[in-house]
């Protein structure tokens, strides 16, 4: 049957119409919402990102809306849904234009992404595109880093890595955000703490939590298939874990003096009431089996099945603070922690570790063997340690749920392309970095960490 023209019209008019009108009352009755909900899973034993993926589980999720239809599916549709649909009515846009971020390659220049430039994977002639990279909203966001001369001009983001190079480089346009990148602490590079150099900064991108963009060591916490987080997934039970303290470390003497420690506790010989079992190479006395030698799970298979684990930074720095206190917490140990004078405030619950130094729980190595001692041979004292892991996320601390656990979802890179997302909505020539927020400088200072350990601080440029 032939249809004219004008009939053909009227057809098309009306699905257009129709079609909108049928998302919205999806939408309605999904009652989805654009913001990120995060929730505990007792019998997963993790937490999970609600809105984007499904409960793990030994059998396939299904929504009750569709009994066939597995909760991924459903997932992902609503949130193709919702990304389309905001505040009244008002459809966001389809489509995020991409990001380029040039990375100054200085005069003394330390690739920030040695991996894939071993691998020749990120090249001056191939740019490093961040995988699987999207928007707070959710929707795809390409996201590209280049060591090219050429980007320099074009990027609305530089990457400064600090360590690098002493000189700043120069912008193209006023425009561009210059991101000033570090992952170690002012004892390496004491440029982090020098307020005339981080003056010149447009953006922070360190390990402290007034940066702009924080970096983290710790990004292989989410199974990107699951969901699953390993910060919650449940411990290796009491019974079976060794009555010991696990060692890995492979900077024998850094600057925090965790090599004497080690060493005092050693030393305690026979007499030690929980001996210290090294496998790394500082003071080695254990060796891995080759089953423990997998590629990624190496280190977290082994001292997830050990009662307490070292994890002392290299350096004393306020808010330096690497993968080792979250790999012990993920494994399920008893983290024996130095380093930030404000852990507490960081990791999920503040009697979740062992303080050692001034302002904790133990000063020697002598009071730190007595008290592992005495939370390792008595199983409800010990799992007290261990009982976040299950508790409602709302109970945990403030930075572990609002900040941690969100933007460990992705990655460094992909945050800092998520912040030129933002930064063209409302740009701003300079941001607050960490040296000339108040707050964060008088925190710092009642953790007694005054200003001394500065370079005197001026107007910012």
């Amino acid at each position: 049957m032939r249809i004219s023209a004008p009939t053909a019209l009227i057809v098309a008019v009306t699905l257009c119409m129709s079609v909108p009108l049928a998302v919205l009352y999806i939408a309605e009755k999904l009652s989805m919402s654009p913001s990120i909900t995060w929730h505990a899973s007792q019998e997963a034993g993790s937490i999970l990102l609600s809105k984007k993926h499904p409960i793990p589980s030994d059998k396939q999720a299904v929504s009750p809306m569709s009994p066939s239809l597995p909760v991924e599916l459903i997932s992902n549709t609503t949130s193709s849904i919702s990304s389309s649909v905001e505040g009244e009515g008002r459809a966001m846009p389809t489509h995020v234009p991409p990001v380029l971020i040039a990375i100054d390659k200085g005069k003394t220049f330390q690739h920030p992404f040695p991996l894939p430039m071993q691998r020749g994977q990120f090249t001056k002639d191939k740019p490093w595109v961040e995988k699987d990279c999207t928007t707070e909203e959710g929707q795809p966001l390409s996201c590209t880093f280049s060591l090219h001369s050429e980007a320099m001009k074009t990027a609305e983001g530089i990457y400064y890595h600090m360590p690098s190079n002493m000189d700043m480089p120069k912008k193209s346009s006023p425009q561009q955000v210059l991101f000033c990148v570090a992952e170690e602490s002012p004892s390496y590079y004491p440029t982090l703490n020098d307020a005339n150099h981080m003056s010149k900064c447009d953006a922070e991108a360190t390990l402290r939590t007034c940066s702009q963009v924080r970096q983290y060591f710790y990004e292989r916490l989410q199974d990107k298939v699951t969901g699953r987080l390993d910060m919650h997934v449940p411990p290796v039970p009491f019974e079976v874990k060794q009555h010991a303290l696990v060692y890995i470390n492979g900077n024998c003497y850094p600057p925090s003096g965790r090599g004497k420690i080690m060493e005092g506790l050693l030393a305690l010989g026979d007499t030690a009431k929980v001996p210290v079992h090294s496998y790394g190479a500082c003071q080695n006395n254990r060796h891995l089996d080759e089953k423990n030698k997998e590629a990624g799970g190496a280190k977290t298979g082994v001292i997830s099945k050990y009662k307490f684990c070292v994890a002392m930074e290299n350096s004393i720095s306020y808010e330096y603070v690497t993968e080792k206190i979250w790999e012990g917490l993920a494994s399920g140990c008893i983290p024996v922690y130095l380093g930030t004078p404000n852990i507490r405030d960081l990791v999920p619950d503040p009697g979740s570790v062992i303080v050692y130094g001034p302002g904790g729980d133990v000063n020697s190595p002598l009071e730190l063997d007595a008290l592992m001692h005495k939370i390792g041979s008595d199983r409800a004292l010990y799992e007290s340690y261990l009982a976040w892991k299950t508790k409602p996320l709302a109970s945990l601390g403030s930075f572990y749920r609002n900040s941690f656990l969100p933007e460990i979802q992705t990655t460094n890179e992909c945050r800092m392309c998520r912040f030129i997302v933002q930064h063209r909505k409302n740009p701003q020539q300079k941001y607050t970095t960490c040296l000339f927020n108040e707050t964060w400088m008088e925190a710092r200072r009642k953790a007694g960490i005054g200003r001394k350990s500065f370079v005197r601080r001026r107007q910012r440029s």
